[in-house]
């Protein structure tokens, strides 16, 4: 590796890397026909993987593969698209990581951090707002952060799958011809992170409720619901519509609940929102750590920031990384119930800050 960094063009499907070569760590970039994959090297315990393999460090091997699917499998995958009304405009291509020795392999799928991947666009692929990566686990399509540059999409993902690029039909809301987030919410909608209540309606200012704004960062960053008893709360059931995905974000750290409890259908006050923001920018990569200092000059222009109690800090790190504004009066309204256009904003400006969206 120079740097830290090695790039490695591949003809076929499967890149064998011995293991003995990547034991400085640094970032291994796979190339592949039309796809290329980003391994960070750090996620790898090698002699870990070689002791529970039974062999040397000098017998493994990390095997990445970047396959395209063809036939019955290809046809499956856009079958799944289609019926959440998506076109597939990029290769469908799925992407392995193998620890091999000793004649057995172990599959390495969930990492600590973002794997980066790209996929090259077709000619169909034109509105980049109407552009969504997506992972495809047998009939389930779960959109995943996406940036899109010209004819190429990189995506993220802390788990490996099948993945495309699908175009979605363009969304618009009758109550959000003349509203001051009518772009946030129509891209988000492209997107598939937020969805319509009806009748081609958004309604903006109706409330959030916590599960609602747990559940759309859930999407926005592609994470599958938990089941896991260890991230459940009390007062969640585990039949509602949002008990995976509170149990979702609560994993990745993004709500803390109190006592056991999440109050799940409480409407979410502004510093809810701010504090929940900050944390998902967080678990995407980009922590905001401030000292009191530059908590108090975030803060500084702000009439009533007296009024933040438990969430100073994260309402700080929200300004600081651009999430959050405050109101035309210069306050940040702490404690206020938040919409759903004002939700939406968030997401938008805390994807943006993350580099997961274009």
């Amino acid at each position: 590796l120079a740097d830290g960094k090695a790039v490695i063009e591949i003809s076929g499907e499967v890149a064998n890397l011995p293991a003995s070569a990547l034991t400085k760590g640094g970032v291994v970039t796979i190339v592949a026909d039309g796809a290329s994959y980003e391994l960070p090297l750090d996620e790898l315990n090698l002699a870990e993987l070689a002791k529970s393999l039974g062999v040397e460090l000098s017998g493994l091997t990390i095997k990445v593969t970047i396959a395209e699917l063809s036939g019955t499998a290809a046809a499956t995958a856009a079958a799944a698209v289609k019926a959440v009304d998506g076109e597939v405009v990029a290769p469908i291509v799925e992407f392995k990581v193998e620890a091999a020795g000793g004649g057995k392999t172990l599959e390495l799928n969930g990492f600590s951090k973002f794997v980066k991947r790209t996929l090259t666009l077709n000619a169909e692929a034109t509105n980049p707002d109407l552009l969504v990566a997506v992972r495809i686990t047998g009939n389930t399509v779960t959109p995943v952060p996406t940036d899109i540059d010209g004819k190429e999409a990189t995506l993220y993902s802390r788990s490996n799958s099948i993945y495309t690029v699908i175009a979605t039909d363009a969304k618009s809301f009758t109550d959000m011809a003349k509203h001051w987030a009518k772009e946030d919410v129509e891209k988000l909608a492209g997107k598939l992170i937020v969805n319509g209540t009806g009748a081609d309606k958004f309604d903006p200012k109706r409330n959030v409720t916590r599960a609602e704004f747990a559940a759309m960062l859930v999407r926005s960053l592609g994470l599958d619901s938990v089941a896991d008893a260890t991230y459940s709360f009390s007062d969640v059931s585990s039949t509602s519509w949002y008990a995976g995905s509170v149990s979702a974000a609560a994993k990745a750290g993004i709500i803390k609940g109190d006592g056991g409890k999440f109050r799940p259908t409480a409407v979410i006050t502004r510093q809810e929102l701010a504090a929940m923001s900050v944390r998902a920018l967080a678990y995407a990569g980009k922590e905001v750590k401030l000292t009191d200092a530059q908590v108090s000059e975030a803060l500084a222009s702000f009439s009533d920031a007296g009024s933040l109690t438990w969430a100073k800090a994260e309402v700080a790190a929200a300004v600081s990384a651009g999430i959050v504004k405050g109101t035309d009066q210069g306050k940040v309204l702490a404690l206020s119930s938040a919409s759903r256009a004002e939700a939406a904003t968030m997401v938008i400006r805390y994807l943006t800050n993350a580099g997961f969206i274009n």
